[in-house]
């Protein structure tokens, strides 16, 4: 994992006591990532609308803008590109995992956090779902929080309201 994605689990799970192999900061920036600069990190702002769906939430805006900048990463060619069976998806609810696998390439590994459990993948998009300014439901349980964070090993995306974001800990 790219230090500058492994430098807040680490202090926040494990108090500053794992720290990623010298080689992972010799990892070449995704090109296409949605950062101002070269960063491994990046926060997508969505003003979505969370839908429940039985005991599970969706968000068609959110799917829409992950299907967006994948699309982008996916047809940059050339040093440092993600191929696309190099890319996951991470969504917390069932609703959202099937809405994302009608829009994006079957080659690319969408999922739950639970599933995700000892798999990385270079490019990790976090569609977190939920829009309603009052948390973001699955970050309350730290190992699903850490196990969604600490998958990508060059660049993590996480999509969610910033409003939602706002009073959590990330």
């Amino acid at each position: 994992m790219h230090p500058r994605i492994a430098t807040w689990p680490s202090q926040e799970f494990y108090r500053g006591e794992v720290s990623s192999h010298s080689s992972t900061r010799n990892r070449p920036f995704i090109p296409g990532f949605p950062s101002e600069s070269e960063e491994a990190m990046a926060f997508i702002h969505v003003q979505g609308r969370e839908k429940r769906e039985a005991n599970s939430y969706s968000n068609e805006q959110e799917a829409e803008v992950v299907c967006e900048v994948l699309n982008k990463v996916l047809a940059i060619q050339g040093p440092g590109h993600v191929a696309v069976d190099t890319v996951g998806i991470i969504t917390p609810y069932d609703a959202q995992t099937n809405l994302l696998r009608k829009h994006i390439p079957h080659d690319v590994l969408i999922a739950s956090v639970d599933a995700f459990q000892s798999q990385e993948k270079d490019l990790i998009a976090l569609s977190t779902v939920r829009s309603c300014g009052q948390g973001i439901g699955f970050g309350s349980d730290d190992r699903r929080l850490n196990v969604a964070i600490t998958r990508a090993k060059r660049g993590l995306l996480v999509i969610g309201n910033y409003l939602t974001f706002k009073h959590f800990r990330l």
